[in-house]
């Protein structure tokens, strides 16, 4: 191994992540090219870089960095030369000159210890002696630090994050509890979280650990659609997760303890149902009643009922609770301008109108259609489902045409671009995602827990204080709403707007927690119509035909005498292969 030692005279190129450079450094009278993971160092640092000089067939010969060390100057000169590299801002070389002229080999003590000694310099107010002294402490620290972390195997760029995040702080913090960097840096997870204090020599029961995997497992169940774990599989989880194998109580006694500070940190929410409580969805995807006798406990403890508590994220609890509330406050405020008086009439003059525009358009509606515009004009809320060719989108159109005759004003979105530009086409009437309805404008800030429903969806300029200016928003395809969404979409809406939901409670859910057209359904808490005629068209397309029988359990045709759904058996992957693409 070679070993040379000079001042960093120009960086030619870093990357930022994973702290590759190439540096020219000026030693013993001549400039080499270093190379490899520098990523501590900047221009007019003196270091002494241990390594293998090597012949590269471009740029010729160089230093491969193995190791290195950052060294304070420790002579007039180099101190000078430091300063005028342009490291300090609001020094340049004639500046540099004039401090260490003055201060000599004590310059840099000054500058730390006693800045004020500064404005001895022309030039220097007391201001700028402060400004001074606080970069090269600022320097200094972050050179540490990133020393530090690089032991840890952390990147440059979130070491500066974490330094940012911390200060000196930092190596009490990663050498008590490295898993802070889970919920508090953004960028770091869990499991970078962990390799740090696997590294440090963190136990791997440890309660830190513990409590964060328990955090860890539930926003992973989250990314997989579930709003909520029951407890049993929380910790059943969390433990196969951190990998602990030993038998026995320990484990989830420490794991309900740590469940414990999470509530009082406001990060969970544990709910234990009562005997009398209405029973929800079993799906860990519920859409909770504002009134349910489901109850958030504050501690979980050792009970008969303990098995059945379900654990949310605050986030997920309370965006759930108020999804709910803002639902019913719909339904009441549309009761209110009806008024129970007049609803009889009401629903006479819209059962003439509604078979007027069937007259008008030329189509003949179904019972169950009729009654789903009917609901949808004179309630707050209305669910509208079926499966494939049961005529949602005939039903939809008639609204539309209802709503255009009673000079109301209408907004139409999906949860994709191409489910709103379907909708478009079908209904002639511009529809949008429900992201561009709602006027996103921003990157989703982190969801750390903490209970505040207004993180974690993104950043909408409309909401309760910017609501949607209409008088009815209809939303087609709402299987594919999560809970997020469908929480920001409700925070937009005004009492006394309608609130029209479409869509097929059998197609696949949505990517995102939360089965929000599934469990309105099962919730019987909405007007709901069902859509089962199966109109002639759609009688005509075997994929439609099958999906209702696999719906209803019965075998499906596989004759291959239809024109749009076929069987092909073959044996040979690569022949499936050849014939699928």
């Amino acid at each position: 191994m070679d070993q040379i030692k000079g001042f960093i005279k120009n960086m030619v190129y870093r990357n930022e992540e994973n702290g590759y450079t190439v540096l020219t450094l000026q030693a013993e009278g001549e400039e080499i090219t270093v190379v490899g993971s520098l990523r501590a160092v900047d221009i007019g640092d003196t270091i002494a870089v241990t390594g293998t000089f090597i012949e590269h067939p471009v740029y010729g010969k160089q230093m491969k960095a193995e190791s290195f060390s950052v060294t304070v100057p420790d002579d007039a000169q180099a101190m000078e030369r430091y300063l005028a590299s342009g490291a300090i801002k609001g020094i340049g070389q004639a500046l540099a000159s004039k401090i260490v002229k003055i201060f000599g080999a004590d310059t840099f003590r000054v500058i730390e210890e006693e800045p004020e000694l500064l404005t001895k310099v022309k030039g220097i107010s007391a201001k700028k002696a402060m400004d001074i002294s606080m970069q090269m402490h600022e320097k200094i620290d972050l050179r540490d630090a990133l020393v530090f972390l690089q032991k840890y195997g952390v990147s440059g760029s979130m070491a500066v994050r974490i330094f940012h995040r911390y200060g000196t702080n930092i190596y009490s913090i990663l050498r008590e509890n490295p898993y802070r960097l889970a919920t508090e840096v953004d960028g770091i997870g869990f499991k970078t979280a962990d390799e740090i204090a696997q590294k440090i020599g963190i136990s791997a029961s440890s309660e830190f650990r513990i409590k964060s995997g328990l955090l860890y497992t539930l926003l992973q169940a989250q990314a997989g659609g579930h709003c909520y774990l029951p407890l049993g599989l929380l910790l059943r989880e969390t433990k196969r997760m951190l990998g602990i194998l030993e038998e026995g109580e320990d484990f989830e006694e420490v794991a309900k303890v740590q469940l414990k500070s999470l509530q009082l940190d406001q990060q969970v929410v544990v709910k234990v149902p009562e005997e009398d409580a209405n029973p929800e969805p079993a799906n860990g995807s519920s859409i909770v009643r504002p009134d349910s006798t489901v109850r958030p406990d504050s501690a979980v403890q050792a009970s008969g009922r303990e098995a059945e508590a379900r654990v949310y994220s605050s986030y997920f609890y309370h965006a759930e609770k108020k999804s709910a509330a803002l639902l019913l406050r719909l339904l009441e405020a549309c009761k209110e301008q009806m008024g129970a008086g007049r609803r009889s009439a009401l629903e006479e003059a819209v059962a003439g109108r509604i078979r007027k525009i069937e007259k008008e358009e030329g189509y003949e509606l179904d019972q169950e259609q009729r009654r789903a515009v009917k609901e949808a004009v004179t309630k707050g809320v209305v669910l509208i489902t079926g499966g494939p060719g049961t005529g949602k989108t005939t039903t939809i159109r008639t609204i539309l045409r209802y709503l255009e005759k009673e000079g109301s004003d209408f907004l139409l979105a999906a949860p994709t671009g191409r489910a709103a530009k379907r909708m478009s086409e079908a209904t002639g009437a511009e529809a949008k995602t429900i992201h561009r309805l709602l006027e996103v404008n921003a990157q989703p800030q982190k969801e750390n827990g903490t209970g505040n429903v207004s993180e974690g969806i993104g950043v909408f300029e409309r909401d309760e204080e910017h609501p949607l200016e209409t008088d009815c928003v209809i939303i087609d395809e709402t299987s594919m709403l999560d809970l997020r969404l469908f929480y920001a979409l409700l925070r937009a809406i005004l009492p006394g707007t309608h609130l029209i939901l479409v869509g097929d409670a059998d197609q696949l859910p949505s990517v995102g927690a939360g089965q929000v057209l599934k469990d309105l359904i099962a919730s019987r808490c909405l007007p709901t119509i069902t859509l089962q005629k199966i109109f002639r068209q759609a009688e005509k397309s075997d994929i439609i035909m099958n999906a209702h029988r696999i719906n209803r359990g019965e075998s499906i045709s596989l004759d291959n005498q239809s024109k749009d759904f076929f069987f092909l058996e073959r044996n040979d992957p690569q022949v499936i292969y050849k014939h699928l693409v």
